[in-house]
């Protein structure tokens, strides 16, 4: 009979100890869920505490590549250098803005690599390459392609100028700098001085670019 009442109870205990493994196990799978949900929030929290400086930074880079062109904002800067280095901004003409192209120089640099791959395949499958030279990967070769390609969608554009401005030499090549150096992108591609007999001025023609980078959102409804 004893026998009986201990086995009795053994199996009226099993199925309380499987409840009980069976929430011991949850609560672990819960407590590691909560431990990453922590660490994300610690994350988040580090990146908020920033937002401030990351919105200073956007506001820089939006106002050195505008998502529009902005010319007036452009003119008043023009303005603001000429007149701190006392020259005078005689003209100011825009050509139609183009979708910005790769720099030759990359794209041939890019084909002779790709001729120089060719010419080895020529030699054989098995062909190795010369000492010291890295074998790319296919992660490398995607990451190269998507830095080549990270302007084809035309959303980067480039806005051709001429300015002409009239002062003395001096004080011209301080506005270039200024220029250089101004919170808009400007890329020069021309300086042309030209000094008018019987005057004490020099009067410089500078060409370049001005660049735009549309919104991807505005883009995309456009099209």
């Amino acid at each position: 009979m004893s026998a009986a009442v201990v086995l009795g109870g053994l199996l009226g205990i099993a199925p309380k100890l499987e409840e009980v493994r069976a929430l011991t196990a949850h609560r672990e799978v819960v407590d590691a869920q909560n431990a990453e949900y922590e660490i994300a929030l610690e994350s988040l929290q580090h990146d908020f505490d920033g937002i401030a400086e990351f919105r200073t930074y956007l506001g820089t880079l939006q106002t050195a590549v505008p998502p529009d062109a902005a010319i007036p904002a452009f003119v008043g800067q023009l303005e603001v250098i000429a007149h701190q280095n006392n020259v005078i901004l005689e003209s100011l003409t825009l050509g139609d803005a183009v979708a910005y192209e790769q720099v030759a120089g990359a794209a041939l640099s890019a084909g002779a690599g790709a001729g120089a791959g060719a010419g080895a395949g020529d030699a054989g499958d098995d062909a190795v390459p010369p000492p010291g030279m890295p074998v790319p990967d296919a992660d490398s070769a995607d990451s190269a392609n998507a830095a080549a390609n990270s302007f084809s969608d035309g959303a980067y554009l480039a806005l051709p100028i001429t300015m002409s401005v009239q002062g003395a030499q001096s004080n011209l090549f301080d506005f270039v700098a200024g220029l250089q150096h101004g919170e808009r992108t400007v890329s020069i591609s021309t300086l042309v001085t030209e000094a008018p007999q019987g005057t004490d001025t020099t009067e410089l023609a500078i060409t370049g670019m001005i660049y735009v980078l549309l919104d991807p959102s505005a883009l995309a409804l456009a099209q």
